[in-house]
């Protein structure tokens, strides 16, 4: 009775070292617990410095929103301190997903552009803990503004040339040339109506285009120019009249209410190289 009443040394010595191991791993999980805590609070305040310094001193906040589908895919917006050049505080393209920047409190001038033409302009002062929101009008009630991006490339006698045409209206495209005889259409060529040249707000016209219609370069170096014109009609006659009248320099820039019609226009300028 007196040896089973004994404990047993060894067994003693096994289960105490069992439950040091499992302090052990305790102490080692808690501290990775810990490390963890403190790095996920460091990655939020590395991450979120701008929003606990706005929180801290109360930063103005600006946001500038659009309905426009023509502005949010070509406009950018800039956002410079008054009266101090090159003082550009904010310079990021308009979204569907307005946000807001933060600036110090100040006198400021907004400025948005797109297709190298100014839409909208604002001098504002936002003090500590402001949030000013401006909404830019939509520009489709007005004449249609008109972008092209040549992405020709280096362009020789003859080149295959690729424009991406963009419009803040739905309209058709209509490409023309200055001759010594006045302007000639070369896009759609042949085609008075019907030509499979629509564009609208939401697609541009890429040329070549769907139907492998393309546009040649001169045969000769030097410079050409192209005349793009969009018009809300399908029918031909009227981006005819309309250049026209930019021949006959009756017309410096593309404004509406000719024919009751909106329209708009752009001219590309480039260089044929020697190959």
């Amino acid at each position: 009775m007196g040896d089973a009443a004994k404990v047993n040394p060894v067994k003693e010595e096994v289960e105490i070292s069992k439950l040091r191991e499992e302090v052990r791993s305790l102490r080692q999980q808690r501290l990775l617990a810990i490390l963890g805590a403190i790095g996920a609070v460091i990655a939020f305040l590395v991450t979120n410095t701008d929003k606990i310094s706005d929180l801290i001193y109360h930063k103005p906040k600006v946001q500038v929103t659009t309905e426009d589908e023509y502005l949010r895919r070509n406009a950018q917006l800039t956002i410079a301190k008054r009266g101090e050049q090159g003082s550009v505080v904010v310079s990021d393209s308009l979204s569907s997903a307005p946000k807001w920047f933060s600036v110090e409190p100040g006198a400021y001038h907004l400025t948005v552009a797109a297709s190298g033409e100014t839409s909208y302009e604002k001098d504002f002062t936002v003090d500590k803990g402001d949030a000013r929101s401006f909404v830019i009008p939509n520009t489709q009630g007005a004449s249609i503004r008109v972008s092209v991006e040549n992405r020709s490339g280096r362009i020789g006698p003859g080149s295959q040339l690729e424009f991406q045409v963009e419009a803040s209206g739905n309209g058709y495209v209509w490409i023309f040339e200055k001759r010594p005889q006045g302007f000639a259409i070369i896009y759609p060529a042949n085609c008075p109506s019907d030509c499979g040249n629509e564009v609208s707000v939401t697609r541009g016209l890429h040329l070549p285009d769907q139907k492998q219609r393309a546009i040649l370069a001169g045969t000769h170096i030097g410079e050409e120019q192209l005349f793009f014109f969009v018009t809300s009609s399908a029918d031909s006659d009227l981006a005819k009249r309309l250049a026209g009248q930019f021949e006959n320099a009756s017309i410096r820039k593309a404004s509406g209410g000719i024919a009751k019609d909106n329209w708009g226009f752009a001219k590309v300028s480039y260089k044929i190289v020697e190959h």
